[in-house]
Parts: C-alpha cells; structure tokens; sequence
C-alpha cells in the first residue's frame, strides 16, 4: 500500500482523454466489465517503461477496493465518473472535477471572475486563484509546491501557443463547455417564434425574462461561433466590441440587459 502510494500516479491529462475515449456518448459513467481493461490502459499509456503483471495487479485491486468502498462494498455495473476519479491516485484529483457539463453562460461568467484586469487572458496570478478555488471547492489542502505544480500542468496543457497566457478557447478545453446551442438552427433562412422562444429561454438562464451580460455574451460568442469562427470561441476582446454594439442598439432603456 505504501508503495502503490508513492509510485504510482496517473495525471490529469491523461485520466482526463482515457475517460473521453471510454464515454464517446457522454452518459457520465464507465460499464464495470471494462474496468479492469480501462484501469490497465491508463497506467500503461502513463509510464514510458513496462510496469510488470504484480505491478498492475497491485494498481487495479487498490482502486477497484476504493470503488467499491464507496458503493458500501460492491461494484455496481455502471460506475460514476465522479466516483472513478476520486478512486484513481492522481496528484491533483480536484482539477479533474471540473468536467461537469457547463452552459456557455456560466463558462463566460467563470471567465470574467477569473479574467480580474479584464485583459482577454487569464495569467498565472489569476489562474493561481482559479486552482485554489477548485482544491477549496474539492476539500483539499494544497501546498506551494502542490499549487505550482498544478499550474504547470495546466499551462502544459492549455497554452497551445506557449504564450504564458489562457485564451477563452484554451480554458475551454479544461471545462465540459455544451455544445453550440445555435447549431440546432443551422440552414434556416428564418427563425420563427417558436424558435426565438427556445433561444431566449435557453440563454435566459435566471428566468428573469431579460438576459444579463453574461447571457447576451453567451449568446453572441455561440452566434459568432457558429458563423465565423469554425467552432471556436471567440477572442474576448471582439466579444466586448460586439456586445458593445448589441447593446447600443438594443438596450433601449438604458438597463444593462435586454428584455424579451
């Protein structure tokens, strides 16, 4: 035991692609009969040299024991992800926690609370705050070490274009962002009022009847999205300009939001 603790570990990175392989269909769970296969995999793929039979022995029966732990003592068929992630010995288990599915509103709210010098990025002194909100939010005490670490690993992982900086698309990849709502109108000449009312009621997440800031800066950055931009997010910067301009024209009354 005291070896499979200091030994072996799997990262982020890597639990996070084996579990998207393993859930093409997003149901949030991993069947019990691929467990020992998925388990084998992911230590495998995580150690350039051969871990030998005992050694893989060892890792599967120490996980499968805290699965079924927090089943009260039985594996059921199909095993929660949330539940699987917790069991695995990863450094940072909280960072994986943040694959719960997000709406495009919320995911620009995150944004902004994290983006404090509204610069269009989110830089290390901001994405130090946004790891130890998450190891708060996961009841862990992290240390220094730990903390830098962790933001290693994420710059590792997000910073495609190694500028020390996160982009609204790179720090999307770390969050279950939905999908482009506004795909589900694709091709159409015209929007009835069926479907101006599913778009409202979709991006008006408070039911307030009104959208905020954050829900018109949804709705904005998935138009563009989807007319634009080949999928990807839109820089923050445009977003601002474009919102910018919606609301001149929209905001009639001076609120701050636009009513329905």
């Amino acid at each position: 035991k005291q070896w499979y603790q200091r030994r072996v570990r799997v990262s982020p990175a890597t639990v996070a692609t084996a579990l998207e392989i393993n859930d093409v269909h997003n149901l949030h769970y991993l069947d019990s009969g691929q467990l020992n296969e998925f388990l084998t995999d992911l230590v495998q793929k995580e150690y350039v040299w051969q871990l030998s039979k005992h050694d893989i022995k060892h890792f599967t029966t120490e996980v499968k024991r805290k699965i079924a732990d927090s089943y009260g003592g039985t594996i059921p068929k199909e095993i929660n992800k949330e539940v699987l992630i917790k069991a695995l010995p990863t450094e940072h288990n909280f960072l994986l926690q943040i694959g719960h599915k997000v709406q495009s509103s919320s995911f620009l709210k995150f944004w902004q609370n994290y983006d404090v010098d509204y610069s269009g990025y989110i830089e290390l002194k901001e994405l130090k705050l946004l790891v130890q909100d998450y190891a708060q939010i996961a009841g862990k005490c992290i240390s220094e070490s730990d903390l830098n670490t962790s933001i290693e690993t994420l710059m590792t992982n997000l910073d495609t274009n190694k500028d020390g900086k996160i982009e609204l698309e790179e720090l999307s990849k770390l969050m279950n962002v939905e999908d482009n709502f506004m795909k589900n109108f694709c091709g159409r000449r015209h929007l009835d009022r069926k479907d101006f009312n599913k778009i409202f009621s979709h991006y008006d997440t408070d039911a307030e009847k009104s959208l905020e800031k954050d829900e018109i800066m949804a709705l904005i950055n998935d138009i563009l999205k989807h007319l634009e931009t080949c999928g990807k997010n839109v820089p923050i910067p445009v977003l601002q300009k474009t919102y910018d301009r919606v609301m001149k024209i929209c905001d009639v009354n001076n609120s701050g939001s636009i009513q329905k």
